[in-house]
């Protein structure tokens, strides 16, 4: 099964923002005191809380009524401007199959969290229709896409340089580690996300856009391990020719979605609500699909966009049943991972001082400003089962079970039926003929009677 199963992994850092060019703790202070904030500061403040968990811990304080109910097309990407560093050069190590890699490997990726860097995802232009309708900078070179897809998985040919990257080793040494992922203590953000420092970690299909909602940490001077067990289910040929409804699930083809190219269900849901967020608040969030024609919602509509999405949350929750606002079925081939972590603190430090009597330590930066974190994904077997979808009961198992039944509680068979089929047709006939209509039955006394 190694030939279709594939991953991609996103980490989202919870220090969002360079303190040397936005400081967000330093302007919630303000508007707590009632000080002056400079229009520009304001200005950035509105568009960069987007990507603040915890605002409304702040609505106290905070008139978000007040505050621009949208903003322009291309505001969100001021956070590239502000996004902190995760790695050095000297230090942070990524390594696929043992093999090193630049960390321009990593790909910039826009969810709730922010921009996250994500790993082995297909380029924007393989999961998009239109790639200008969603923000991104990014230029990921498709030349080595060699046509994976989920029903057909990989081509039978032996590539080893197929992206998405597929691993033929479990384990760690055929997995990915990111050794020391840097973080800057000035960089550490005590309110924009609740007090949570570290790094969210997720693991999604790779023409997905990873949903942050179900993550694991990476903390701050912790190494993690993440074993994982792809979980698969695919179709049988049986049950083709059923209807999506019957089946409960959606082969490829038979539901178009207006921004994916791909379908799976976290993509069909995430458009959904979008529309959904657009018809009650007139905008959409700025992780989510959008169209040139749509604007992004700013901090004055993040109460009407929580709200739109508990609600459409509560009206998805019939979706299994096929009353949903979108029937978002499973994919009839899914893929799904499970996942088990184990971490260990990691004490860098006696690391700086090997290397400082050494005389090795050169450019490290400063240990006491200085937070290092490592992350090894793998998989924890070579193979794995997967399940298929199949019928319950097709027409042999139907009839099979009716004749059983009936066997079970009438004594019947297969010979009982043609014999109950014979005296209704061939014996009645021939008694009829033989005996004439009166004798039809063939019962002997009457027979005898008629003779007398």
């Amino acid at each position: 099964m190694a030939n279709v199963a594939s991953n991609s992994v996103t980490i989202c850092p919870q220090t969002r923002f360079d303190t040397e060019i936005f400081n967000f703790t330093d302007i919630i202070l303000k508007k707590m005191q009632g000080l002056h904030v400079p229009k520009d500061e304001n200005e950035m403040f509105e568009t960069l809380s987007m990507v603040c968990s915890g605002m409304f811990d702040f609505s106290e304080f905070i008139q978000f009524t007040d505050s621009n109910k949208t903003i322009d097309d291309d505001a969100m990407l001021v956070l590239y401007l502000v996004l902190p560093e995760i790695y050095m050069p000297d230090l942070t190590k990524v390594k696929w199959l043992g093999q090193e890699l630049d960390f321009d490997t990593f790909i910039h990726t826009y969810t709730s969290e922010g921009l996250c860097y994500t790993f082995n995802m297909l380029p924007y232009d393989e999961v998009f229709r239109d790639v200008d309708d969603y923000i991104t900078k990014n230029t990921k070179n498709t030349e080595t896409v060699r046509q994976w897809s989920l029903d057909g998985g990989y081509p039978t040919d032996n590539y080893t340089d197929s992206y998405p990257r597929r691993t033929f080793l479990s384990g760690i040494q055929g997995g990915l580690l990111i050794d020391a992922m840097y973080s800057n203590t000035s960089h550490l953000d005590y309110l924009c996300d609740q007090s949570l420092q570290g790094y969210k970690v997720a693991l999604h299909h790779p023409c997905e856009i990873p949903n942050m909602d179900k993550h694991f940490r990476l903390p701050l001077d912790q190494a993690v391990f993440v074993s994982v067990k792809p979980v698969m289910i695919t179709i049988s040929e049986d049950l083709l020719h059923y209807k999506p409804e019957d089946r409960k699930c959606y082969l490829g083809h038979e539901k178009y979605l207006h921004f994916y190219k791909h379908y799976t269900q976290e993509n069909c849901l995430r458009e959904c609500l979008a529309n959904y967020t657009i018809q009650e608040c007139g905008c959409v969030g700025f992780n989510m699909p959008t169209t040139s024609q749509t604007v992004l919602c700013g901090l004055g509509s993040i109460g009407c966009m929580r709200e739109s999405k508990m609600r459409y949350l509560e009206n998805e929750t019939d979706a299994e049943f096929g009353k949903g606002r979108c029937n978002c079925w499973p994919s009839c081939t899914s893929l799904s991972y499970d996942v088990e972590t184990s971490q260990i603190g990691w004490d860098w430090h006696k690391a700086f001082e090997v290397f400082d009597r050494a005389g090795l330590k050169g450019d490290l930066p400063d240990e006491r400003q200085s937070h290092f974190s490592r992350l090894n994904v793998y998989y924890k077997d070579l193979q794995f089962l997967s399940s298929e979808r199949n019928e319950l009961y097709g027409y042999v198992d139907f009839f099979s079970n009716v004749g059983g039944l009936m066997g079970l509680f009438i004594g019947i068979s297969v010979t009982s039926c043609v014999e109950i089929l014979y005296f209704l047709t061939l014996r009645l006939v021939c008694n009829i003929r033989k005996y004439g209509r009166r004798v039809w039955s063939g019962e002997p006394e009457l027979i005898d009677s008629k003779n007398e």
